[in-house]
């Protein structure tokens, strides 16, 4: 008989070898019903074959084994199956099932199914067969699983079934003697032999594991099993044995190794719990997050682990969509058992379900955000005092918006203390109680040992918790003693304000009070600090510099402009400059009126790009130009055009607007030309405005083809007034200024003489201050 092939005869034949064998085995008809079973497979299973549905005995394993072996069944392919077994006596072992289809020679129909059951936890039941007789395993080995061996009582292979051809590709023969040892991996061979010579000496039962070559040249693991048969006398007669292969369970095994050692040593808390939300396992980090010992994990629920704000989303929400869609990914906070902290955490959550698909529990991987959310948090605090650090040049006011920056992302309070030009203490301070505030304003200098003091020193930084003996330390009748009790300080972080160049200039203070929900500072915050403390020092020093640099500007362009204008039975002038507010810089505008020598009188105004010292520079120069060129040739075309030459020659890159007129006493008449500059605006006695502003390039744009001037007539009675566009743009709305000057000329109140430039500025800047220089002249005509 061939191996797979009979004919209809060989059944019973093949049934009345299998019951000599104590061997589980069965037969099966082609559609997959029992018809015969061992005796050994009786008194294994304990089980009634009088079943007579379809592999009804593999409802003992499960659902899943029944329904492979009615698809084997129908496909005629081989049957494999592994898991674990209910026997009739109530018991559950695991076991292995194989069964093969036998066919008629000559049309290949399936006669019948063969099959075994092996119980894979205990001593297999086919190698006590092979003890009765090897020379049937020898004869009927087919469809029995892994491959059949004997040895002599010396241990060198007398027999290996075909299938070792099959595997290893190498011929039997080979393997005879010590010859097996040839297809051992190199570092398996000299543990191997020695197990195997260890039960040849003392007769106990071989169990070992190596890997083996296949005929393709890789390697598997297998398990070779083998027992002595004695003679009647005791001795060993031979040795029977079995491979079988476990590559895959030795595959299981490592993955499950190395996924039990990765979950330990896992940084992430990772929890399991049943279907009920009992907790099963925690990992050590989840056990130090969570601050649980060992036994307070048994017994707990997962719920409990959450904050009490959060228990509930989790038990309505997150476990809803694990049960529903099988995971849940979402921001929680654990709760520390040991300490109360609030511990934040990113949760995923995800059903545990076995190969069936039904579920077991639930498990987490929980990440801790404390570290995420601390270099978030030093991030939103640098954006933000950036952002502070930008918005004035007033070195007070930015220390100010630094501070408050950092007590809204970072701190509960912070102190900004600084050394002045004359090294004297100036202390700035943000707190979200004005009252605390005040509080830290007013606190004493600090001793010398203090922190702030060291830091301004000696440069130095530092990170502490507070308590009691902290604050005593700097002495018992300080305030600071009676503050730090008030402020209810916890933690502090002291860094020292440095400029660009490396001077110290002050110290820069963080603290956390018991009510702020981070935890304590910790080293991995004092980088973020150090880095708001070299911002605060170059804000620092640029804010001094500007403030230097507007002192002189402004006392510059004071000293530049008109101290008097000319008197005129005729026409009154009026003019007023108001530099812009210490949060803006100041410009290069300026105003100016002269009589010429045929009495005309040339009036002049303008605005030079840029702001500092240069542009209050450049406005001086410009202004003498334009009154040199006047003398010599008094038209406004010409007056522009030495301006532009003059801006050229002292700047190329600079650039300006201006506006140069000539008013013609005798013949009341204004003669203007513009260089990109506003207006000016005419207003008539009867309260009529209007505007006369005309196109024209700035100066450093001219290109010779300028037109020729304007020229207006005026009325007794009216008023012309010329001004830079920082009094149309202080609204901050261009049209909005427009509105607000023509609405003022067009009142009863404009025509009075006296402080009309300075009533006109104030009517357009109304409550606000000026935020870019202003100048005014008007021009009242009798």
């Amino acid at each position: 008989m061939h191996a797979g092939i009979v004919v209809a005869g060989d059944v019973l034949e093949i049934a009345r070898i299998l019951d000599d064998l104590p061997i589980a085995a069965f037969l099966a008809d082609p559609v997959g019903r029992l018809s015969f079973v061992t005796k050994a497979w009786l008194e294994l299973t304990r089980l009634d074959p009088a079943n007579g549905s379809q592999g009804g005995f593999l409802d003992r394993v499960s659902s899943a084994a029944h329904g492979a072996w009615l698809a084997a069944s129908t496909t005629g392919e081989p049957y494999h199956f592994e898991g674990a077994m209910t026997f009739g006596d109530g018991s559950s072992r695991r076991v292995a099932i194989d069964a093969r289809p036998l066919r008629e020679r000559d049309s290949g129909a399936i006669v019948t199914w063969f099959g075994t059951l092996a119980d894979t936890e205990g001593s297999h039941r086919e190698l006590e067969a092979l003890r009765e007789s090897a020379a049937r395993y020898r004869a009927f080995n087919i469809a029995l699983p892994g491959m059949m061996w004997s040895a002599s009582p010396g241990g060198a292979l007398e027999f290996v079934d075909a299938r070792f051809a099959e595997v290893r590709g190498m011929p039997p023969e080979r393997a005879l003697g010590d010859g097996w040892l040839e297809s051992l991996h190199p570092a398996d061979r000299e543990p191997t032999q020695l197990r195997w010579r260890r039960s040849l000496a003392t007769g106990e039962p071989y169990e070992h594991s190596f890997r083996i070559r296949m005929a393709d040249g890789s390697y598997r693991w297998q398990l070779a099993r083998a027992r002595p048969r004695l003679t009647d006398s005791g001795e060993i007669a031979q040795w029977i044995g079995v491979n079988i292969d476990i590559e895959e369970r030795h595959r299981a095994d490592e993955a499950r190794e190395l996924f039990v050692a990765l979950t330990e040593n896992s940084g992430d808390c990772i929890a399991a719990a049943d279907r009920d939300g009992n907790v099963l396992y925690v990992n050590e980090a989840g056990r130090r997050l969570l601050g649980l010992d060992g036994g307070e994990v048994t017994g707990a629920k997962l719920v409990d682990f959450f904050a009490d704000d959060d228990r509930s989303v989790i038990e309505t929400i997150a476990l809803a969509g694990v049960w529903a869609e099988g995971r849940w990914l979402g921001d929680a906070h654990f709760r520390n058992a040991r300490t109360g902290v609030r511990v934040p955490v990113t949760c995923n959550l995800f059903a545990l379900s076995d190969r069936s698909g039904e579920p077991l529990g639930v498990a987490t991987i929980s990440r801790d955000r404390r570290d995420r959310e601390r270099v978030e948090g030093g991030l939103r605090m640098l954006a933000g005092t950036a952002g502070a650090a930008l918005d004035s040049l007033d070195y007070v006011t930015t220390l100010r918006n630094i501070a408050r920056a950092i007590v809204v992302e970072f701190a509960s309070y912070c102190l900004i203390d600084a050394l002045d030009e004359h090294q004297r203490w100036e202390r700035t301070a943000a707190h979200n109680d004005p009252a605390l505030a005040r509080l830290l304003e007013a606190l004493s200098e600090p001793p010398p040992d203090h922190p702030i003091a060291q830091a301004i020193e000696r440069g130095v930084s530092f990170v502490g918790d507070v308590d009691e003996s902290w604050a005593l330390a700097f002495g018992e009748d300080s305030d600071r003693v009676e503050a730090v009790r008030t402020l209810r300080v916890r933690s502090f972080i002291t860094v020292p304000i440095v400029t660009p160049l490396g001077a110290i200039v002050g110290a820069l203070t963080c603290a956390l009070d018991t009510g702020a929900l981070r935890e304590n500072y910790r080293n991995d915050d004092l980088a973020f600090v150090q880095e708001v403390g070299r911002r605060a020092g170059s804000a620092f020093s640029n804010a001094r510099l500007y403030e230097r640099e507007r002192r002189i500007a402004v006392e510059l362009q004071s000293a530049s402009l008109p101290t008097t204008l000319p008197h005129f039975d005729d026409v009154e002038l009026d003019a007023e400059y108001r530099p812009g507010s210490a949060e803006a810089t100041i410009g290069g505008d300026w105003y100016d009126a002269f009589e010429l020598d045929d009495g005309r009188i040339a009036l002049t105004v303008g605005d030079v790009l840029g702001h500092g010292l240069h542009a209050a520079v450049t406005m001086t120069k410009l202004r003498q130009a334009m009154q040199a060129a006047a003398m010599l040739s008094p038209d406004p075309s010409a007056m522009l055009t030495v301006a532009d030459k003059t801006l050229r020659a002292i700047d190329p890159d600079g650039y300006a607007t201006a506006l140069a007129a000539i008013y013609d006493r005798s013949a009341r008449t204004l003669a203007y030309v513009s260089a990109g500059h506003p207006g000016p605006v005419l207003r008539s006695p009867d309260g009529a405005v209007v505007d006369l502003t005309r196109s024209g390039l700035m100066l450093g744009l001219r290109d010779g083809r300028e037109r020729d001037a304007t020229v207006v007539a005026v009325v007794p009675g009216s008023s012309i007034v010329f001004f830079t566009d920082g009094l149309i743009e202080a609204t901050r709305d261009i049209d909005e200024g427009q509105r607000r000057l023509h609405d003022y000329l067009g009142t009863r109140a404009a025509g009075t003489r006296g402080n009309a430039a300075r009533r006109i500025v104030e009517h357009v800047l109304g409550d606000r201050d000026a935020s870019d220089d202003i100048a005014v002249l008007v021009a009242t005509v009798g």
